[in-house]
């Protein structure tokens, strides 16, 4: 990224406002060997914590949105910033962007979240998602030891 958004991102982050970047799809370009991507951001000055608390969940929300696959439009008019406000973040019916034809020898990598990166993610949100991971994890890993060693000694 360059030019003048990441001009403006630049003056936002010296200015201190939060920046949440939100990664929706990522792509590969034979011609060139490239890796693309695009990237929503959602920039607002700190100015309470109502504001900011509604601003937060609403990235959250289109966070989720972007993981499912939909690409949602995150440049708000006057009146859905508004009522994203009122809402406390709930509100988030953006319309849908649809995606562009891609190049000749440009392929879609990734447009959603697979289902072990939803776990991933809930377990990093939830620290007893975690130990219950790590529970699962050395359980199926002794089970599997055993079975190996019955397998390979007392067949």
């Amino acid at each position: 990224m360059g030019g003048a958004p990441a001009k403006r991102l630049t003056e936002y982050a010296a200015k201190g406002w939060h920046i949440v970047a939100l990664l929706s799809t990522t792509y590969y370009r034979a011609q060139d060997k490239a890796a693309l991507a695009d990237v929503a951001f959602l920039c607002w000055e700190p100015l309470d914590t109502g504001f900011d608390a509604a601003l937060t969940a609403f990235s959250k929300g289109i966070a989720d949105r972007l993981a499912a696959g939909s690409r949602a439009e995150v440049t708000l008019t006057q009146k859905q910033f508004v009522q994203v406000l009122q809402s406390k973040g709930a509100w988030y019916l953006t319309p849908t962007i649809k995606r562009e034809p891609l190049e000749k020898g440009t392929v879609v990598y990734k447009a959603r979240r697979s289902g072990v990166e939803r776990i991933t993610a809930f377990a990093l949100r939830h620290r007893s998602g975690c130990n219950i991971l790590a529970i699962l994890f050395w359980i199926i890993l002794a089970a599997g030891i055993v079975f190996l060693v019955w397998f390979f000694f007392f067949k």
